[in-house]
């Protein structure tokens, strides 16, 4: 499941807030890890490699980044995030 982990999400401790470039990331509150928005797991700051710059979102490896990436690309195709769809009656 994807979650959203915006600027006020709960954390947990030691948790971190980064903000996500193409090539890098900034942290915005310090901490060791952030928590995957697929699996939930820890992903400490040292090994992240994976994240979407466009959802703001860290991923744990290759597979949950895939995953998240599939994910939207079918939401936005049966336009499950437009809140602006004709109503259909």
């Amino acid at each position: 499941m994807i979650t959203k982990r915006g600027l006020g999400a709960e954390r947990s401790p030691g948790e971190a807030r980064l903000i996500f470039d193409a090539a890098s990331f900034r942290m915005v509150e310090r901490g060791s890890f952030v928590k995957c928005a697929v699996t939930g797991k820890p992903i400490p700051i040292t090994h992240l490699k994976y994240w979407s710059v466009e959802r703001q979102e860290p991923y744990f490896d290759a597979v949950a980044s895939l995953e998240a990436e599939t994910r939207a690309r079918d939401s936005r195709a049966t336009g499950a995030d437009n809140d602006n769809l004709a109503d259909p009656s």
